[in-house]
């Protein structure tokens, strides 16, 4: 299952989607008393009303069975909906379960699977608020206990995932360009994505890898302070940039711990001198993958800088803080003459 979180305000507009007779619309149940989609809605605002200072009073959220998982029946559907609604903490408040059918007008395309939606209010019947913090991850992990539970296809959570699945909007755009018999072309992070990977497998040192990448018109840069402290790295392609953290197994430290990359004083000299210089130079020979390799952080010069810009920094950090204790001396000083010519 996959599960969607959207926080909002003013029940009207969802209530009345939600309920939209060609949505093949199913209650599930509901705490509500009235039956109309206006109705319901009265009856969340109401509630809502008790406490003026949340102003995000709409919580809804979506629920995806996989394809594998089949017609779902539904009593399955609302026990689903009462553990999804008691893991997030709203059992005293007030809720609407909604089953939709397969046929979904708004849609390109017709479900393959089935869905449901749940309104909350983010106010409980005392008219305190609900809290939301990490209501995503409790989704999750509701969602996995749930899986098991019911016999459902186990989804991994996102933490647990390579890499972060393409937006709606992505594979919209992607389904659009295929429909009309255009070339459709993945989003520049997924291509960055898997030209860093093939670049590190191929490659023995960062500052090589840099050098596949530049010929690809990829350009990767080092990130160092003004202190001489590195902080990791970042790619650029078609404009466009990305820290290496947030691509899969992209960052400097993953790097030099997945693909066992090392890292010279002279990467830093090839980075520096930028993309031109680095299409200019012949592309290597493809590392030996099957050979083990040494891993480490930097070599010995390089830490022997680190460590000396670390003990410069400690040293400008006490002049400071000795600067400003003489200042707040000072100022006692003249306080203590003022109030004796004073008396």
């Amino acid at each position: 299952m996959i599960g969607q979180i959207t926080k909002g305000s003013g029940f009207g507009k969802l209530i009345n989607y939600l309920l939209r007779p060609d949505k093949d619309a199913e209650i599930l149940g509901t705490s509500a008393c009235c039956e109309t989609p206006n109705g319901i809605a009265r009856e969340f605002e109401l509630i809502c009303a008790r406490n003026p200072h949340v102003s995000r009073t709409v919580t809804h959220i979506s629920i995806a069975f996989a394809k594998e998982d089949g017609v779902i029946d539904r009593d399955t559907k609302i026990k689903v909906g009462e553990k999804i609604i008691e893991a997030l903490g709203h059992s005293n408040g007030h809720y609407l379960m909604v089953a939709h059918g397969r046929f979904d007008p708004g849609h390109r395309h017709d479900h393959d699977h089935d869905h449901m939606h749940i309104a909350l209010t983010s106010v409980d019947f005392d008219g305190k608020r609900i809290g939301d913090a990490w209501n995503f991850q409790r989704l999750e992990k509701a969602l996995r206990v749930i899986e098991k539970e019911e016999g459902f296809r186990q989804i991994p959570s996102s933490w647990e995932a390579k890499r972060s699945a393409p937006t709606r909007g992505q594979k919209q755009r992607f389904d659009r360009e295929v429909a009309e018999g255009k070339e459709a072309v993945l989003p520049v992070s997924d291509r960055l994505q898997a030209a860093v990977i093939c670049a590190a497998v191929e490659s023995q040192s960062v500052g090589e890898m840099a050098q596949r990448l530049a010929h690809q018109n990829i350009e990767s840069r080092l990130n160092i302070t003004r202190n001489g402290i590195l902080r990791g790295i970042s790619y650029q392609m078609e404009g466009v940039s990305f820290q290496g953290s947030q691509l899969y197994d992209a960052s400097l430290p993953k790097l030099q711990s997945v693909h066992g990359l090392t890292l010279k004083s002279d990467d830093l000299s090839k980075l520096r001198q930028g993309m031109e210089f680095l299409r200019s130079l012949p592309l290597p020979d493809a590392a030996v993958v099957p050979e083990p390799k040494v891993v480490g952080n930097f070599d010995k010069q390089m830490q022997v800088d680190r460590a000396t810009s670390a003990e410069n920094n400690l040293e400008k950090e006490a002049e400071k803080v000795a600067q400003k204790k003489a200042k707040k001396v000072a100022v006692r000083k003249k306080k203590s003459k003022k109030q004796g010519m004073q008396m």
